[in-house]
This record gives structure tokens, sequence and C-alpha cells, in this order.
């Protein structure tokens, strides 16, 4: 409720406001489908599939309510346990990958809240709790064939997975603030020079 009070200032379908707030209230609705706590769901579903250890988890600042978009802890090793599993197809179904890199926000819809370096580069649009990366000027519909997802993170965290190509990458530091805008432009380059070298 306090979500919707704060944040839901605009009319529905004209605005995505990027931030946390939306992973907040989808952890709530699998809680409340499951009836179980968001880390146990992560547990079933993901860790305890992939064998992580039992310090992969949802934990801060709490197990009774993690912050859904940010409050995950475990090691490099984990997160590549993760992306190498969902690049097999061994996470979700082909079905659900295709809802979740789908677009779900088409031209005619203002992005607000985007980070620097996300918002003044090229033309990316939000999906399923990753972007949709598309270095035309104006996002079209080539920018809808398989290509890149990502999730950059505010401190330096970014992590992408090439759908063309079958590889993905993780470019990490942690800075207090614009990290984004310095691990973005590094992670583009670095991923095409990685392609080359993989003779995709």
């Amino acid at each position: 409720q306090e979500i919707h009070d704060e944040y839901f200032s605009f009319t529905p379908g004209t605005t995505f406001f990027y931030g946390p707030s939306h992973l907040q209230v989808a952890g709530a609705a699998a809680a409340a489908a499951t009836g179980k706590r968001f880390h146990r769901v992560w547990r079933d579903q993901v860790a305890d599939q992939l064998g992580l250890p039992a310090t992969a988890a949802y934990a801060l600042p709490s197990l009774d309510n993690p912050r859904i978009g940010g409050g995950a802890t475990g090691s490099g090793e984990d997160y590549a346990a993760v992306l190498t599993a969902l690049l097999a197809g061994e996470l979700l179904t082909p079905a659900t990958i295709e809802l979740m890199v789908t677009d779900h926000t088409p031209s005619g819809v203002a992005l607000e809240g985007v980070p620097r370096g996300l918002s003044d580069g090229p033309s990316w649009h939000y999906a399923l709790g990753c972007w949709r990366e598309c270095n035309e000027a104006v996002y079209g519909p080539e920018c809808d064939e398989p290509g890149v997802v990502s999730s950059p993170g505010s401190f330096g965290f970014y992590p992408w997975w090439d759908q063309a190509r079958g590889f993905w990458g993780v470019l990490a530091t942690q800075l207090g603030h614009g990290g984004s805008e310095v691990t973005v432009p590094l992670g583009t380059q670095w991923a095409e020079l990685a392609a080359q070298a993989l003779g995709e």
C-alpha cells in the first residue's frame, strides 16, 4: 500500500518509472501466491535447483522482508551458475523466457527515473526485470529481435545475456553512485570483443 501511495503518480499505461518498487510488489505477489516468504520461494525455485549454498540468499535487510531488487547475497560463482542455467534453458521454460525478455515499454510510454548512462545513450526498453539493449538511436522493430538483455546496477554491477550469440558476461565494480555510467559503456565494448574472440 505504501508503494502504491508513494509511486503511483502517473496514469496507468503512460509511464514506466524505473526503480526497485515493482520488484518488491512482484516478490510480495510470489509470497502471497505460495504462502511462503520470498527467500523460501527463491530457494525452492532457483537456489536449491542449482545446488547453491545457503549463503546465496535473499536476506537483506531481513529474511522476512528482503529487498527484492537489491537484497541478495552470493558469490560470483553463484551468480555464474544462475546465468549459465538461464542460458542453457535449465532455469525457465522457453515461454517464460520469451515473456521475460519481451519489451514491456513500447513506443509512447515515457521512461522516468532511468539512471544516467542508460537514459542518455542508445534507445533501451524495459522488459520484465531486465533491459532490452538496442544500439539504435530510436527503438524500432529490429530491436525486438533476440539480442542483449541486461540489468545494470546503480553501483556498477552490470550483467548481460547475449541471446543472439549465446553467451553471458558480468562487469562489476563498487562505486558510490553512477556506477552504470562506468560499467555499461565498458561492458558493451567488452561484449563485442568477447563475441569476436568466441567467433560469434
